[in-house]
């Protein structure tokens, strides 16, 4: 048997193209832009684990600090054109669960797996708050 508990943390930085404030035409309805305002991402994740025999089970979360998300944009004055920009949501979280059974059958290691992962996550839109499933 076997325990382990970790945690980890990183920073994402935008690329180039999210932070670049031109407009890209991809079409008369989608158009593409930057966001110069964008923040880089803070992500913490934590994970135990037990390992038993053939079986792995693992629960881990994860918090995203400032997440930068996909955003549709409608533009003033075209009907039906919209702009898609990355912007920062004021966080992101999940939790998940996930078992591994992997026996051993002769020369084969057939391996099953099933999890579960339940994001946290609200948006503000048209001045209320959002949560997404």
């Amino acid at each position: 048997m076997e325990l382990n508990l970790d945690f980890s943390s990183r920073v994402n930085r935008p690329s180039f193209r999210q932070l670049n404030n031109s407009i890209s035409y991809n079409n008369q309805y989608h158009y593409e832009q930057g966001n110069i305002y964008l923040k880089p991402q803070y992500v913490y994740d934590a994970e135990f684990s037990l390992d038993y025999g053939i079986f792995d089970f693992k629960v881990d979360y994860q918090y995203i600090k400032d997440y930068i998300h996909p955003t549709v944009v409608a533009i003033a004055g075209k009907p039906g054109t919209v702009a898609w920009m990355s912007t920062n949501a004021d966080r992101f979280q999940q939790l998940g669960a996930q078992c591994v059974v992997a026996p051993v059958i002769g020369c084969w290691r057939p391996t099953l797996t099933a999890g579960v992962y339940k994001p946290y996550f609200t948006l503000a839109y048209n001045g209320s708050e959002t949560s997404i499933l």
